[in-house]
C-alpha cells in the first residue's frame, strides 16, 4: 500500500509533492495527460499569469529572473517541466483515477485506468478547470454565428473587425476582453450577472498589485470589503456609470463565501469608457441572429465567447462518498480533512485575493505535515 497517492501532477499536486519529500515520506502521482502542463498548453496563445512572477513558484524552486513579472504561457510550461525534473519523483503520465473507495481497515482503494491501487492517504489534486461549462440556453442550436467556450480561445487577432458578446466578467472573461481591447474590434458587450462583478486594476501606477495586497492577509474582510472598494473606484472610476452592476458582496466576503476572486483589469475598463465595450444584462434566449438579454434587448453580434467557468468533475470520482455539495464542491479543501473520510484530501480547489500559487506554499506544508502525523499514529 502506498502512503500517499497524489492524483494530478499541476502546480498543487507537484506542491504538495515536495513538501511530502522533504518529511521524508513516500510519494505516488498519476496524471491523466500524457504531458506535464496539459491545462496550460490548452489555453490561448497570450495568455500570461495575473500573479507576480516572484510570488508565483511551486515551493523549492524559483522561477528564473530572466521571466517577465507576469510569465507567459509557455515560460510557465517550461517552469513546470523544469520542475518535475528538479522534484524528481516519479509521475505515471497518461493514467486516468476514475473511482476511490474507501476500504474498512482504513485507506482508499483508487481504480484507475492501469488497474486498481491502494494508499493510506489521497490527495486529489486534479484542478478547478476539469470541466468546461456552457449553460444551455433556449433556441442556442438556432444561432447561425460563431459560439465557443472560453477555453477554445485561441488569439485576439483572429476576432478583428467582428463584434463580440462575451458572456461572464470572471477572470476568463475580462482577461479575453483585456485582449480583444487592443485589437480593431466592432463595439462589443459583456454580460455581467445581475449580482455584479468585482474587477481591480492588475497594477498601481505600473506596480504589480499582488506584492503589495499580500501585506494585507489576517484583515479582517469586511476591511479587505471596503479596500478593495475604493481601490476599485479610485483607479478605475466608478464602474456603476459604466454599468457594471454593484456586487451584492464585498471583493473578500464574495472569496470566502463563493470562492470568487476580482478579475484583473489592463486595459478592458479603458475600452469600456470609449465605448468599444458595454456591460449589458444576462442571456434569455438566443435567436438565429443573436440573443435576447433579461431586459428585452436584442443583440446580433458575430462571435459569442462563454467565460463561464469550468465544474470540478469530481462526481464519478468520489461521488458515492457525500464529500460533495449540491454544486460538486468538496466540503473540506486545502489541508483540512473530514473525521468520516480520514487521509482524504482535496487540494489545490480553492482561490485566494492574494493568489493560489502563493497559497499553495503555506497550504502543502500545513497539508504535508498533518500527513506525516497521522501516518506516525
Amino acid at each position: 500500500m502506498n502512503d500517499v497517492l497524489i492524483i494530478g501532477a499541476g502546480a498543487a499536486g507537484l506542491a504538495a509533492a515536495y513538501e511530502l519529500k522533504q518529511l521524508g515520506i513516500s510519494v505516488s502521482l498519476i496524471e491523466k495527460a500524457a504531458l506535464i502542463g496539459a491545462p496550460w498548453r490548452g489555453r490561448h496563445e497570450q495568455l500570461c499569469l495575473n500573479t507576480h512572477r516572484d510570488l508565483s513558484n511551486i515551493p523549492g524552486l524559483e522561477m528564473p529572473k530572466s521571466y517577465p513579472i507576469f510569465p507567459t504561457r509557455d515560460q510557465f510550461i517550461r517552469y513546470l517541466e523544469d520542475y518535475i525534473d528538479f522534484l524528481d519523483v516519479p509521475i505515471e503520465f497518461g493514467i486516468e483515477a476514475t473511482k476511490i473507495a474507501a476500504q474498512p481497515q482504513g485507506g482508499y482503494v483508487v481504480t484507475t485506468s492501469k488497474g486498481q491501487t491502494e494508499a493510506r492517504h489521497v490527495v486529489i489534486a486534479t484542478g478547478s478547470d476539469h470541466q468546461p461549462y456552457t449553460p444551455e440556453w433556449p433556441n442556442q442550436a438556432e444561432f447561425k454565428g460563431e459560439l465557443i467556450h472560453s477555453g477554445e480561445f485561441r488569439h485576439a487577432k483572429h476576432y478583428r473587425d467582428k463584434s463580440i458578446l462575451i458572456v461572464g466578467a470572471g477572470n476568463s472573461g475580462v482577461d479575453i476582453a483585456n485582449h480583444l481591447a487592443k485589437e480593431s474590434i466592432k463595439p462589443s458587450w459583456m454580460t455581467v450577472r445581475k449580482n455584479g462583478a468585482w474587477i481591480a486594476p492588475k497594477d498601481i501606477f505600473g506596480i504589480p498589485l499582488q506584492p503589495i495586497a499580500r501585506f494585507a492577509q489576517g484583515f479582517p474582510p469586511v476591511i479587505l470589503d471596503v479596500a478593495m472598494a475604493l481601490l476599485e473606484r479610485i483607479l478605475l472610476g466608478d464602474l456603476r456609470k459604466l454599468g457594471l452592476p454593484r456586487p451584492s458582496k464585498g471583493a473578500a466576503t464574495r472569496q470566502i463565501e463563493d470562492n470568487q476572486v476580482p478579475s484583473l483589469d489592463d486595459g478592458f475598463i479603458a475600452s469600456v469608457k470609449k465605448g468599444l465595450f458595454s456591460f449589458v444584462p444576462e442571456i434569455s434566449a438566443f435567436t438565429t441572429e443573436g440573443v435576447e438579454l433579461v431586459d428585452g434587448q436584442t443583440l446580433n453580434p458575430d462571435v459569442i465567447i462563454c467565460a463561464t467557468g469550468y465544474r470540478l468533475g469530481l462526481q464519478e470520482l468520489v461521488g458515492t462518498m457525500k464529500v460533495l455539495n449540491i454544486k460538486g464542491v468538496p466540503t473540506f479543501l486545502a489541508d483540512e480533512s473530514c473525521s468520516a473520510h480520514p487521509g482524504l484530501w482535496f487540494f489545490g480547489l480553492n482561490t485566494s485575493l492574494f493568489g493560489n500559487f502563493y497559497i499553495r506554499r503555506s497550504e502543502s506544508k500545513r497539508l504535508a505535515e498533518k500527513i506525516k502525523r497521522q501516518l506516525e499514529k
